[in-house]
């Protein structure tokens, strides 16, 4: 069974000072959060669900972000990084929780919700 992926293109790069924002949410509705020293990555429990979030250039090859940047007509310029949300499972309580941490993530950051995706 595969977990629940979500992505959200974001309007701007990433800061240093984002990290925090990110931290603060993750803290808010999960547990055992870490990151990452270039505070790029956390990894985090819900429900005692392992999940993680990941922030990446929407140019970067390894992730396709070309067909969510097509579909809402904007260049890597436009949307330069996303988030990508990722839970190992995909209960519903997991589902849940990543439309909710999808939620607050647009509520802090803008951007656009590209869908849930297994």
């Amino acid at each position: 069974m595969s977990g629940i992926t979500a992505s959200i293109l974001l309007r701007s790069a990433f800061t240093v000072a984002d990290t925090g924002r990110v931290t603060r949410i993750l803290r808010d509705l999960a547990d055992d959060v870490t990151e990452t020293r270039k505070g790029r990555h956390w990894e985090f429990t819900v429900d005692n669900a392992h999940a993680s979030l990941s922030v990446l250039s929407t140019s970067d090859y390894d992730f396709d972000f070309e067909d969510d940047l097509l579909a809402n007509s904007l260049l890597f310029e436009q949307a330069p990084e996303a988030f990508l949300l990722s839970f190992g499972s995909s209960r519903d309580s997991d589902r849940e929780a990543c439309s909710l941490l999808v939620a607050r993530l647009i509520e802090s950051f803008g951007g656009i919700h590209c869908g849930f995706g297994a």
